[in-house]
């Protein structure tokens, strides 16, 4: 069975896809990098509470592990300055793609739609500056999936999502033609999607576009939208 490390598992994203490993008997392990303990009583989840994430080298984590996710992010007003935010989606980022290294592991990171170190945008900015130097570390191989607006009732409002969300029932059908690309998507389809990437042969570097998840929906079958949101779990 597998080992598998998950930093960022308290969020959105990270919460649907511990939730996910914990049920697939394919993996054996799912270490946890936390900033403070969740309390989690589960044989296989092993949480590793981790102050301050530049310090992973400190890790009591040995290797090999088979995949290693990557779900942080933030916003820069929670983050509170551009020097934060950058701290918490480039530096941490990029401290789990060295750990992934030294453990011998897969990585697969979440960024963002439009992410381009070149973009006038500060958030995708560091979106691209950080794929950029998680390649630059050559790891076996790395996944990046780039969704677009995710899906999600988080711990912490962010204001802009919640009315994005609360509306995406009626404005969503009407992205058709060349606004398909920019659909919002499931927190829980990201994860799923993570899952699936690492665990099927590709190149050493793979860069997933938000309509390529969407793609991927579609051929399971799966048909979501904003409507089915109240039935998840509030975060």
């Amino acid at each position: 069975m597998k080992r598998a490390v998950v930093a960022g598992a308290t969020g959105a994203v990270g919460r649907a896809l511990v939730n996910r490993l914990r049920e697939n008997n394919g993996y054996g392990e799912v270490h946890l990098l936390l900033r403070r303990p969740t309390g989690a009583a589960n044989p296989k989840l092993i949480e590793h509470v981790i102050p301050d994430f530049q310090n992973l080298d400190q890790v009591k984590l040995h290797g090999p592990v088979d995949q290693v996710f990557c779900c942080l992010g933030t916003t820069r007003r929670q983050a509170g300055s551009k020097e934060a935010f950058r701290r918490v989606d480039h530096d941490y980022v990029v401290a789990v793609g060295r750990l992934a290294l030294r453990l011998d592991g897969s990585m697969a990171v979440v960024t963002s739609i439009g992410a381009s170190e070149a973009s006038s945008s500060f958030y995708l900015r560091i979106k691209g500056e950080v794929e950029k130097s998680l390649i630059a570390l050559g790891l076996e191989r790395l996944v990046i999936l780039r969704p677009s607006l995710l899906l999600a009732r988080r711990r912490r409002s962010r204001p802009l999502e919640e009315v994005a969300i609360r509306s995406s029932r009626w404005w969503s059908f009407l992205m058709a033609g060349p606004l398909r690309r920019f659909r919002p998507i499931r927190a829980e389809d990201v994860a799923e999607c993570l899952i699936r990437a690492l665990n099927r042969p590709g190149q050493p570097v793979e860069v997933i576009e938000n309509q390529e998840l969407w793609d991927d929906i579609d051929l399971r079958g799966d048909r979501v939208s904003g409507e089915n949101l109240g039935s998840q779990e509030k975060a």
